[in-house]
């Protein structure tokens, strides 16, 4: 088949259609010579059902055993780490929820993905994390039944992905941890060991501080807090909590060098690329980097696993306190102390125009 200037295989166009679903979805309406309004909206709208589910055969691989194939792709090629973490987390749940075996495939166009092998793959959830199930990504293709996740799926536990998070979703992404994220050798050694050594200092009072783009007020973004007001209020919790150390996790020199002036041989944190221009880290001017974007990846989970095995939080409206919580509670642990500053989200229709970095 030629579609404009590409000239598609057959199991080339399959793979496409199966990671669009909304275009494989249209193709079947046009197949099948739909012509009823009424019944294109139907079937639009289910495809918006977590409850309807569609299989496909694709094989004689693990028959009759139903695979939930879970596309973190195109769809989420701008959203950060922690992000990413809470909708596979959402996804990997709703398999458990419907019967279905999980397995995550974290696609190329993401912020974190390298372009060539890194531990032996090329799908950057099995950087650190072993998968969630014995099947092979390659082995999906050759199987009985499949089902390709669709982002509406995550639509079981929550309606909206925001800042914001309730205690039901929360129990849902520790519970999910708990049970199916394990990781592996490297993440072990890169991410479990040099937090569990940090822990042995003593009793630890966790700062995340978020900088770089909050400053410029995107749309549905959070209010900028100052880092003055996170310095202030961590010094208040680190004295009512009688902690020994601060540990800090932030996106911006600047501001590590405030708290490092202000806490002093108090603070503990992980030797790590800062912005210097409060650009996100994501698209700044550090790409000639070698692997910057698994070094992205496996410093920001390093922060964030190291915030859920602190003894107190303060943080921010981010995604980064909220899969540290997530980590927190899948140990069936508390925070003594969780303060979690709140000036509401920008409603306006400032968009940024730079997160697809190339």
């Amino acid at each position: 088949m030629n579609m404009g200037s590409k000239i598609w295989s057959t199991e080339s166009l399959k793979h496409f259609l199966s990671s669009h679903p909304r275009m494989d979805l249209f193709q079947y309406i046009l197949r099948k010579k739909i012509v009823s309004a009424d019944k294109c909206r139907e079937l639009l709208a289910l495809e918006k059902d977590p409850f309807v589910i569609r299989y496909r055969h694709y094989g004689k691989l693990h028959f009759q055993q139903p695979i939930y194939h879970i596309i973190i792709g195109g769809g989420y090629r701008i959203m950060g780490y922690c992000g990413l973490m809470r909708v596979t987390l959402l996804h990997i749940a709703y398999a458990n929820r419907m019967g279905l075996i999980p397995v995550v495939d974290w696609r190329p166009e993401l912020l974190y993905t390298e372009k060539e092998y890194i531990h032996g793959t090329y799908n950057s959830f099995e950087y650190f994390f072993e998968n969630t199930s014995k099947v092979m990504l390659e082995e999906i293709k050759h199987s009985d039944l499949v089902v390709h996740s669709k982002i509406y799926d995550t639509r079981m536990f929550t309606r909206k992905m925001s800042y914001y998070i309730d205690d039901g979703e929360l129990q849902i992404l520790a519970s999910t941890i708990k049970r199916n994220l394990s990781f592996n050798t490297n993440g072990m050694r890169d991410i479990v060991t040099p937090c569990e050594q940090i822990k042995e200092k003593g009793r630890i009072l966790g700062l995340h501080i978020r900088g770089t783009d909050f400053k410029d007020g995107f749309s549905r973004h959070p209010v900028l807090t100052k880092t003055e007001e996170y310095l202030d209020l961590a010094g208040e919790v680190f004295i009512k909590g009688s902690y020994d150390y601060i540990f800090l996790a932030t996106d911006e020199e600047a501001i590590f060098q405030n708290a490092l002036m202000r806490f002093g041989d108090k603070l503990l944190y992980f030797d790590t690329l800062r912005s210097k221009d409060g650009k996100p880290l994501h698209y700044g001017g550090h790409k000639e980097r070698e692997q910057d974007k698994y070094l992205l990846g496996k410093e920001i989970l390093r922060d964030v696993y190291m915030l859920g095995k602190c003894d107190g939080l303060v943080a921010g409206l981010s995604s980064i306190p909220i899969i540290a919580r997530a980590f927190k509670k899948s140990r069936e642990e508390s925070y003594e102390h969780l303060e979690i500053i709140d000036k509401g989200l920008h409603e306006n229709l400032k968009e940024s125009s730079l997160y697809i970095r190339t």
